[in-house]
Order: structure tokens, then C-alpha cells, then sequence
């Protein structure tokens, strides 16, 4: 007999200079991910000069990784820095997207 291994799902999100959209995308993920065990979020925030740092530090209820470049690497660089995080960790399935998302709830 095979156990199904759990999803590991890392989402990655590409923030810049919009702290409130970041924020309302982060919540609008919290029930999403208590589904899906093993899921972690990383924040690209892309050198914001706005509060999106001091927002991204109050997050306490998901499993939230923020990389924080020296400079703005655009939205390919900052997905591309997000993925190459995930895979470094293991992750085998990546959700990419832009801070100014809200999924819809399934």
C-alpha cells in the first residue's frame, strides 16, 4: 500500500509599494491554506519604500517567509527570486502571484 505524500505548496507573492493590497491578498489566503497542510507563503517584497515592510512584520497566522532584495528586480526578478526559494526548499508546487490578488474562496 502507498501513502499519498501531503502537498507541499509554497505561494509566492510579488509585493511592491502596496502594503494594504499585500495585506488583504495574505488574508484572503488564510483559509485557503488551513486546507492544504504543509503550504508556506514567501513575500518578494521588491525594495518598497511604503509600510509594506512594517505590515509584512505583523503577519502572525501564516507561515510567512519574506525575502527582501537591496533593489527593485521588477515582477519576472521577484518571481523568479521566489521560486528559486521554494525550490532551495524543497518545495515541489509553487502558486505565483501578484500582491494586488484576492482568490476567489473555493
Amino acid at each position: 500500500m502507498t501513502h499519498a505524500r501531503p502537498c507541499r505548496l509554497l505561494i509566492s507573492i510579488v509585493a511592491y509599494k502596496a502594503a494594504d493590497l499585500t495585506i488583504a491578498c495574505l488574508d484572503s489566503l488564510v483559509p485557503e491554506i488551513a486546507t492544504v497542510p504543509g503550504t508556506r507563503v514567501i513575500v518578494v517584497d521588491n525594495a518598497s519604500t511604503d509600510h509594506t515592510a512594517t505590515v509584512l512584520e505583523g503577519v502572525t497566522d501564516l507561515a510567512l517567509q519574506v525575502i527582501r532584495p537591496e533593489e527593485n528586480l521588477g515582477g519576472a526578478g521577484g518571481f523568479h527570486t521566489g521560486v528559486e526559494a521554494a525550490f532551495g526548499q524543497g518545495y515541489e508546487r509553487i502558486w505565483l502571484m501578484d500582491d494586488d490578488v484576492v482568490p476567489a474562496p473555493d
